[in-house]
């Protein structure tokens, strides 16, 4: 059994492993086929969505499931993940475009489109700790077309991309109705979890486990991974986190 850091399990399985030096670090077995990977957890996590739940484990869990506009390489840039490029800046920082990903796929086989982002930034300025950060700024955001998007703000917000990459209080794009249905706080029902990255959550059972199953409706990234940007290609076919507290059982 061997140690991972966090970013060497998203680098073998598609997934974001514990941090070791916030959670420790995860135990567990090199998926090198397709199966099941087992994921022993420090306790069970008090939520699904990482967008509201800034806990470290939430996140953890579901940057398998949702992807967001902007991810940091491995060299700590910011970097395109669903976004199809850097961010054009205009209008001495007060106008900020983004060009999105096309032929990207909901879990729920919906294609991803800017109506779908303009809602699903809309709840994180609204619900996030972070997007909270950004709001007071923006005076708009538009989706002049399917694959674009544009915030128009009252003064320049150098940090905006850089909290847009974050994976707690998290940006996560949601279909647009999921997204406007979840305005008013978490999102408790793990079928409306519904985002487009590797994994898709099939079942959670609490102080017990938390299934995610390999998503067909994944487009990776056509860039290659770096830190937690690029592609993501599932060696396993699902993830099984498990709360297991005592520090000796995760290690066996």
């Amino acid at each position: 059994m061997l140690p991972f850091t966090r970013r060497s399990l998203l680098t073998s399985t598609a997934i974001a492993a514990f941090s070791s030096t916030r959670l420790g670090h995860a135990i567990a077995a090199p998926a090198t086929a397709a199966g099941t990977l087992n994921i022993a957890c420090m306790f069970d996590p008090p939520g699904m969505d990482p967008t509201v739940n800034a806990v470290d484990l939430v996140s953890t869990i579901t940057e398998n499931v949702f992807d967001t506009l902007y991810a940091y390489d491995a060299k700590w840039q910011t970097a395109p993940l669903l976004a199809a490029g850097p961010a054009e800046i205009s209008d001495g920082g007060k106008t900020v475009a983004i060009p999105l990903r096309t032929g990207v796929t909901f879990h729920d086989g919906t294609p991803m489109t800017s109506a779908d982002v303009v809602a699903s930034l809309k709840r994180w300025m609204k619900l996030s700790s972070r997007g909270q950060l950004v709001a007071p700024v923006v005076i708009a955001i538009e989706a002049p077309a399917p694959d674009r998007v544009v915030l128009r703000m009252n003064q320049p917000y150098p940090a905006l991309l850089a909290l847009l990459a974050f994976n707690s209080g998290t940006a996560i794009i949601l279909p647009k109705a999921r997204a406007e249905a979840a305005m008013g706080g978490p999102i408790s029902r793990i079928e409306d979890l519904v985002g487009t990255g590797p994994f898709r959550v099939s079942e959670r059972r609490p102080d017990q486990y938390i299934l995610l199953d390999r998503s067909e409706h994944y487009t990776p990234s056509p860039l290659p991974a770096s830190g937690y940007a690029g592609a993501r290609t599932p060696a396993s076919e699902r993830l099984s986190f498990i709360p297991v507290p005592n520090v000796n059982t995760r290690l066996q």
